[in-house]
């Protein structure tokens, strides 16, 4: 379900016409980068942060927060299908650490769910 669009350009080629009327170069909107953000994603990030800054997390609100995104790439279309919130420690000057062995494991399940 295509849910959002963006792009990185200030105007909007995907449209019939630009603003002033004239009429948009096709080829020019055929290279553009394309992001798609699911509600699913959005909803998991929201929750995550939402978690923290309540006190429902064993982080103290006003905590970073860290996450995954799952999706897929196809050339310059990029689609963001959901969120996962990533746990984390500090280390000695407060810089997060995240331990790839998680990370990898986050991800392989998600794989062995998500095929394609």
């Amino acid at each position: 379900a295509e849910c959002w669009r963006g792009s990185r350009t200030p105007t909007n080629k995907m449209a019939a016409k630009e603003p002033g009327g004239g009429a948009v170069d096709k080829a020019a909107a055929a290279s553009e980068n394309k992001v798609f953000l699911h509600p699913l994603a959005i909803i998991g990030m929201s929750d995550h942060y939402t978690t923290i800054e309540a006190g429902g997390s064993l982080a103290k609100p006003g905590s970073k927060v860290l996450g995954l995104l799952w999706g897929r790439q196809q050339g310059l279309e990029v689609s963001i299908m959901d969120a996962m919130e990533l746990g984390y420690s500090l280390d000695a000057n407060g810089v997060p650490v995240i331990e790839a062995e998680k990370v990898n494991g986050m991800k392989d399940l998600y794989l062995e769910n998500f095929k394609d």
